[in-house]
């Protein structure tokens, strides 16, 4: 027979359905740990992001050197720290993880990209090492344009 509902009547409690609001709160505060921790274990776990995280935070700090020097109308300098692991932008010093090395590739011995107040700059190629892993920000000698190579 379609349509048919059978209901049968023992007598007993149906069984409860869902979970607990406890429940919930506990999945939501573990996820909540997870989603803060990420960004600390995240570089260490995967070297190979460590890298690119460091690439972004490097020619954003190029591209902030860049504007200052253009607002400011002054010179405005990104200078490698003399054991490869960090760099100095703007007065503020960022050192790198470990693993992660930055070396400066240009015909000069200098340890700094400069940028001028007209928008160019020295030039140079910033490459960031990280175990056989390479990524480089190109900073261009006429426009001061920053860009990833990875």
């Amino acid at each position: 027979m379609k349509g048919r509902l059978v209901i049968l009547v023992t007598g007993k409690a149906a069984p409860a359905r869902g979970f607990t609001l406890l429940e919930i709160l506990v999945v939501l505060m573990i996820l909540a740990l997870l989603a803060a921790a990420w960004p600390v274990a995240g570089s260490r776990l995967f070297p190979a992001q460590a890298l690119r995280d460091e690439t972004a935070r490097l020619s954003g700090a190029a591209r902030f050197a860049r504007s200052t020097a253009l607002v400011r109308n002054s010179r405005t300098a990104i200078t490698l720290l003399p054991d490869g692991r960090g760099y100095r932008c703007g007065g503020v010093e960022h050192r790198l993880p470990n693993g992660v090395l930055l070396a400066l590739n240009q015909s000069s011995s200098s340890t700094e990209v400069t940028f001028y107040p007209d928008g160019s700059s020295t030039g140079g190629h910033l490459v960031l090492r990280s175990g056989a892993r390479t990524a480089a920000v190109v900073v261009g000698p006429l426009t001061g344009h920053v860009e990833i190579t990875l």
